[in-house]
């Protein structure tokens, strides 16, 4: 009978919750003031011109210079001297369209004065569209 009795005497509990209200209009104003403090967006250019599309570009020539480990030239699958190397970088960039690019590739076990023999021909000669390829495998 004590359970009951101390049960019946009890003070009632007090709810403890908070009222959201207050904090949801606090919130909202909070955003209105963010809203008319950020700057106009007016950075945006009008060319008035259509976009060109890519598939009117010519697509460039691709030039695939590969180096082994051995030294040893290869101009599209083709094995190449050195000594011709210069005169195929200078034909290459005496063409008036500049329309194409040259990838330098290299194996594991080049030395790497042999790519940078390579890249400074090139730059000797004038190509600019140059880029060296790496033959790593991307997982």
């Amino acid at each position: 009978m004590q359970f009951l009795s101390s049960k019946l005497n009890a003070e009632p509990e007090l709810m403890m919750s908070l009222d959201n209200t207050p904090m949801i209009g606090l919130l909202l104003a909070l955003i209105m003031m963010l809203l008319m403090n950020l700057p106009p967006n007016r950075h945006i250019v009008d060319y008035g011109q259509l976009l060109v599309c890519r598939s009117f570009m010519p697509i460039p020539e691709v030039v695939n210079v590969e180096i082994d480990a051995d030294g040893k030239l290869y101009w599209n699958g083709q094995t190449l001297p050195h000594a011709q190397l210069d005169q195929y970088f200078r034909q290459l960039a005496s063409r008036t369209e500049n329309s194409h690019e040259v990838y330098v590739s290299a194996t594991a076990g080049t030395p790497y004065h042999q790519v940078m023999t390579v890249l400074a021909s090139a730059q000797r000669q004038g190509v600019t569209n140059l880029g060296v390829v790496g033959k790593a495998l991307l997982f």
